[in-house]
């Protein structure tokens, strides 16, 4: 098999628009842990994430057991940390606490979102600590997605079956 310049930039570009698998930005930690029952009201809400999220599309809220929050700001990425974002919380009183979350990674650009609780003085209602990803694409989504790959596809496999079923250039037969 001969690569030309033509096929080698075809190959080329098949690898550019290759996308690495992505997990996902799930929650891999948090501080307080999820169903944790503490002694004490933490500063801050930090969570821990599978995948480096994007902070200004990062949603962290903290309510307390009648749904209000409790958060002070915006969640933020912590410095040295790059898996990591908090938010800080102001002074709580004993109770129950849900921490609910959303997040964009900036490997995939997917978002996900969960929720979880914790205690101060006493123990959460047992509850699962949850994830969602976000709803699957849309129709019009998809096929323009596919549309797109096959168009790609025709481009590059042509230039490179063009390049294949070119004769050799007389001048490199001969010399």
């Amino acid at each position: 098999m001969r690569w030309t310049p033509a096929s080698a930039l075809a190959a080329l570009g098949v690898m550019a628009f290759a996308f690495p698998a992505g997990a996902h930005a799930l929650l891999r930690d948090s501080e307080p842990g999820a169903g944790a029952v503490l002694q004490r009201a933490p500063q801050h809400v930090t969570i821990t994430f599978t995948e480096q999220p994007e902070p200004k599309l990062s949603i962290i809220q903290v309510l307390d057991s009648s749904g209000r929050p409790v958060d002070q700001g915006p969640a933020q990425a912590v410095p040295g940390h790059p898996l990591d974002l908090t938010v800080p919380v102001g002074p709580l009183p004993q109770g129950t606490y849900t921490v609910s979350w959303r997040t964009v990674s900036q490997v995939d650009g997917h978002v996900t979102g969960g929720a979880f609780a914790f205690g101060i003085g006493v123990a959460p209602p047992p509850a699962q600590q949850s994830q969602v990803t976000a709803p699957p694409p849309s129709p019009g989504a998809v096929a323009s997605r596919w549309a797109m790959y096959v168009g790609l596809s025709g481009l590059f496999g042509g230039a490179w079956l063009w390049t294949l079923a070119l004769p050799e250039s007389p001048a490199r037969v001969r010399g």
